[in-house]
């Protein structure tokens, strides 16, 4: 009799201990599943940090920083965003959103390699396919079926904004020069200045947009639809990206 319920208590209290450990592994995949998302509403605006080693050289001049921390192997990142107060002190107010990033990496050095570029960078062209939300960014355009991102390395207008309508002398290739208003995550995208200086082969049409249903990019950084449009209406000219 003791036997049996002796027993009856091993395989009770081994019952109990397999169920906890289901809870256990269900919780870490749902801690894992959920590690990285961040919501404007859930940031934390007062939380006083040092900024990344990376981002030190761009805190001299800007008062707002976006990081963005490739994952080697997995074509995607994590994106903080650091604010600066008056009083000099800089706090975490996006920390460690997913993003995803170029199919083959970072370290951009030419046209059609499939990565995203590495470095510091401005944050400069706003535009949508949806009205401007209220940017503070200079200039932002909302894209009609005249706009065009040129990435033709042999056009004039390589690696920049052009609108069709009053620019007669462009004419776009179908499969090269990109059609801004047939692209869904561009509903809204800024652009991230790697070649400003529109050298010819080295990569065009680099942006911060919002996530399509891909989990890689050609070269661009795609995050959330939320966090894009609260980037948008947050950041002030002159504000940097690093990407490392």
């Amino acid at each position: 009799m003791k036997r049996f319920i002796m027993a009856g208590f091993k395989r009770f209290f081994s019952l109990v201990f397999c169920f906890l450990m289901m809870l256990s592994s269900n919780g870490v995949s749902e801690m894992n599943a959920d590690y990285g998302k961040c919501t404007p509403s859930e940031a934390e605006s007062h939380v006083y940090v040092e900024l990344p080693d990376q981002a030190l050289e761009a805190a001299r001049e800007a008062s707002q920083i976006i990081t963005v921390e490739f994952v080697p192997k997995t074509g995607r990142g994590l994106l903080s965003f650091y604010q600066k107060t008056e009083e000099g002190r800089w706090f975490l107010q996006i920390d460690s959103a997913r993003a995803a990033m170029g199919k083959a990496g970072i370290g951009k050095t030419k046209e059609g390699d499939k990565k995203t570029p590495e470095g510091t960078y401005n944050l400069t062209q706003p535009f949508g396919i949806l009205d401007d939300p209220g940017t503070m960014l200079e200039g932002y355009v909302k894209v009609t079926e005249d706009h065009y991102w040129c990435c033709n390395p042999r056009s004039a207008y390589y690696n920049q904004l052009v609108d069709a309508s009053e620019k007669k002398d462009f004419k776009p290739i179908r499969g090269m020069d990109e059609k801004l208003i047939n692209v869904s995550a561009y509903q809204y995208a800024i652009f991230i200045d790697y070649n400003a200086e529109c050298t010819p082969k080295l990569g065009s049409a680099i942006f911060l947009h919002c996530k399509a249903a891909k989990s890689t990019t050609s070269g661009c950084i795609a995050i959330d639809f939320e966090l894009m449009e609260f980037l948008l209406k947050t950041l002030k000219p002159g504000a940097k990206i690093v990407i490392y």
